[in-house]
């Protein structure tokens, strides 16, 4: 699970350069705004899971957690 979360994340961030070559900059923020927002809606029963998952210990790898934190811990 946290595989699948990860890879979809890494998609939507990756996205930004591609917008930003074809969009003006403002343009292009909201656009990728808007790509995180639904990314978000729809990750968000995912992104719960994962968590209680970090919390018992069940899930041991710190990939996505650093991502939702920005720790390695």
């Amino acid at each position: 699970m946290e595989a699948v979360y990860a890879a979809e994340l890494d998609e939507v961030v990756s996205s930004a350069p591609a917008l930003l070559g074809e969009l003006e900059p403002a343009a292009a923020l909201r656009a990728w705004m808007t790509r995180y927002a639904a990314f978000f809606k729809v990750k968000r029963a995912m992104s719960e899971t994962l968590r209680a998952g970090w919390a018992s210990g069940s899930i041991a790898t710190p990939a996505a957690r650093s991502r939702w934190t920005g720790s390695s811990t």
